[in-house]
């Protein structure tokens, strides 16, 4: 009975042995191979934290990636706007990555990652932002009314350090030249108009819009603060200023922020404030930039922010049945808000292709309803993402005076009653366009 449990035991032991080498010869598990549409690309992320640095290179990754899948599209317009904005999220697009090296850095924490990202869904909202961004613009301004010469001076100062640092990213921009020369004939224009909204958004959109401008950052808010240094041998000076972005074609406000430059010291006043003023505006732009970018980047899940205005078509009663029907198309999105005044309506919304496409759905959902296909309405003037829309034939004064600024004449156009931007609806279901017919443009 012994001998027969001793040998029970060695066999299990046996068995056991046998099964450790066994497993000890399995090769070690390895990381799934990448698809076939994926690409690897190596970046490095800064942040305050590591959690901030990590999601830095996340987004450089992605970034980076779009660019290799950009490079192939030789016609994309505005390649690194389209590329910066993909870049704002990076959800959806990176399926796997390493950490190859982190630590401490002189400006807080620094990560090194070695990223796949699936081309895929990559190429599917790339393609998308490129139709949306298209020939997209952007102008820094600020107000020249009622300010002294010393203050205009430092504004161009500050306009012309923001545009190096749209070009240097390679963003389209007006140049301080023709905004100067638009500020001439926008300010002429609201002088001539007693009854135009002199307001500084209603003049920045004004200017945005003679300059075909779809993204207006209107610098404001000037200050200086100084202090005598080294027993009142130098002068010490701190500048800051405001930042405002804003969506023109929506007027859909982005970001507000204040630049703080740090404080400069120099010989004279003069010249440590205009060290502090680049700092406030090196500092401050990337930050203004993110969210307007982060905004763009959404319109990959969301669809692209659009406003629709009818005018001369009655009120709330008449075009509800077409607003009915433009939610029953999956391209559209948002909450489809509508405003009515008088014989005006506004209608916010998304839509996943380009304006064009936008207003002959628009035009094709006109002819579906009777009391609007008895009007034949056409549209009447487009700025980027503004559609409007009027009766074949019937004078608008306030089209007529819009498309003569963005032609270079005419008196300013009287912005409509203001109204709340819906936010858009997420993840809408893509589908076939339907055929294009060509809509009037101006």
């Amino acid at each position: 009975m012994k001998n027969a449990f001793r040998t029970v035991l060695a066999c299990t032991a046996l068995s056991l042995s046998l099964g450790t080498v066994a497993l000890a010869q399995q090769p070690a598990p390895q990381s799934p191979a990448p698809a076939a549409d994926d690409v690897e690309v190596e970046v490095q992320g800064m942040g305050v934290a590591r959690t901030d640095a990590l999601s830095d290179a996340l987004r450089a990754a992605v970034g980076k990636a779009a660019g290799v899948t950009l490079r192939s599209e030789t016609t994309v317009e505005n390649f690194m706007v389209v590329s910066d904005a993909i870049a704002t999220n990076s959800q959806g697009y990176i399926t796997s990555y390493n950490i190859l090296n982190e630590g401490a850095a002189p400006a807080g924490y620094q990560v090194t990652i070695r990223a796949r990202v699936s081309q895929k869904p990559l190429k599917a909202d790339l393609n998308l932002l490129a139709q949306a961004v298209g020939g997209m613009r952007w102008m820094v301004a600020y107000d020249p009314r009622g300010l002294n010469p010393q203050q205009k001076d430092t504004y161009e100062a500050a306009v012309d350090r923001a545009n190096q640092y749209l070009a240097d990213k390679r963003y389209r921009f007006i140049d301080r030249a023709t905004m100067e020369r638009l500020q001439t004939e926008a300010a002429n224009m609201l002088e001539a108009d007693a009854a135009a909204d002199s307001a500084e958004l209603t003049y920045a959109q004004q200017l945005g819009m003679r300059a075909g401008a779809q993204f207006v950052i209107l610098l404001g808010g000037l200050a200086e603060q100084t202090r005598s240094e080294a027993f009142d041998t130098r002068t010490a000076t701190r500048t800051a200023l405001s930042a405002k972005a804003f969506d023109n074609c929506t007027a859909e406000g982005l970001a507000t922020l204040r630049l703080d430059g740090d404080w400069q010291t120099g010989r004279d006043a003069g010249s440590a404030a205009r060290q502090s003023l680049e700092a406030a505006i090196a500092n401050g732009m990337p930050k203004v930039m993110e969210q307007v970018l982060s905004y763009i980047g959404d319109w990959a899940n969301n669809g692209v922010p659009f406003e629709l205005r009818f005018y001369g078509l009655g009120g709330f009663r008449d075009l509800r049945a077409m607003r009915q029907k433009l939610q029953e198309d999956p391209l559209y999105g948002g909450q489809m808000e509508m405003t009515s005044v008088a014989n005006y309506t506004r209608l916010n919304g998304t839509f996943k292709r380009r304006p064009e496409q936008m207003a002959d759905r628009v035009l094709d959902v006109a002819d579906q309803v009777p009391a609007l296909a008895a009007r034949r309405i056409d549209v009447r003037f487009m700025f980027g993402r503004q559609l409007n829309f009027a009766p074949t034939g019937q004078a608008i004064p306030e089209l007529d005076q819009a498309a003569a600024i963005v032609s270079g004449g005419g008196a300013p156009v009287r912005p409509a009653p203001p109204m709340r931007t819906a936010a858009p609806a997420k993840n809408r279901a893509a589908a076939k366009p339907r055929p294009t017919r060509q809509a009037p443009r101006r």
